[in-house]
């Protein structure tokens, strides 16, 4: 399973888009969020110009940059997929459809998904104070971890991971070019180099910069997630 990225800037870095990214398996389309500028990049792709298959929407949290382009996504799909289905555990999100003008019967949510092999399952993650979710996606054949916005990894994601239960991460994180290992809101660069050893690095995609440190993050040992262009 690869996933691939629709941007990979935070909410005040709009120069690398909203951060989410798409997977597919057979016809149906997979995104995790839809942040501000997801659905004009969606379009740019031709992700969208399908008749059939479902689209299945994870979102991790109801910050702007995450699911600011829902609405406009969800109602766009309606008409062309034979589905669309938002992922989220916590009641907020049928706020949030309604609010964006979806009605019931237009999109379902759900709280986990699975199906056709592929197994969803949310896992709470700390971000300010807003319910807010990573997620494990298990196709069968690996299992790989997406943070959203959190400001460490769980405990038991990091376990599984230095087990090799979990074979990738992709992880927020935070450079401000301290050593400071404490954020509210997103995992700073250095708690991820206190959390990774350097054998286990390759695994970990770095992703919703807030600034462009990927060379910082590629000498330390780490991937980095770039934007789909075409």
């Amino acid at each position: 399973m690869e996933l691939h990225f629709l941007g990979t800037g935070g909410a005040f870095y709009p120069a690398e888009g909203s951060n989410g990214a798409f997977f597919r398996r057979g016809d149906d389309l997979y995104l995790l969020d839809c942040g501000e500028s997801c659905f004009a990049t969606l379009k740019r792709l031709g992700l969208l110009e399908v008749r059939g298959g479902r689209l299945i929407i994870l979102l991790t949290h109801l910050h702007a940059d995450h699911c600011g382009s829902l609405g406009t996504t969800c109602l766009y799909a309606a008409s062309r997929f034979s589905r669309v289905t938002v992922v989220h555990p916590h009641p907020q999100a049928d706020t949030l459809l309604s609010l964006m003008g979806i009605r019931d019967g237009v999109v379902d949510r759900v709280e986990r998904w699975e199906d056709g092999g592929l197994r969803v399952r949310p896992v709470p993650v700390r971000h300010l104070h807003l319910p807010s979710f990573g997620y494990l996606l298990d196709d069968g054949e690996e299992t790989l971890y997406y943070s959203g916005d959190a400001t460490d990894i769980p405990a038991d994601i990091l376990a599984g991971f230095e087990a090799g239960e979990i074979a990738r991460m992709y992880q927020d994180c935070l450079y401000d070019g301290t050593s400071r290992t404490e954020h509210p809101a997103h995992m700073p660069f250095a708690l991820l180099c206190e959390r990774i050893r350097p054998a286990l690095r390759d695994r970990v995609t770095v992703m919703h910069f807030n600034r462009d440190f990927r060379q910082q993050a590629q000498d330390a040992g780490f991937r980095c997630a770039y934007a789909q262009r075409a």
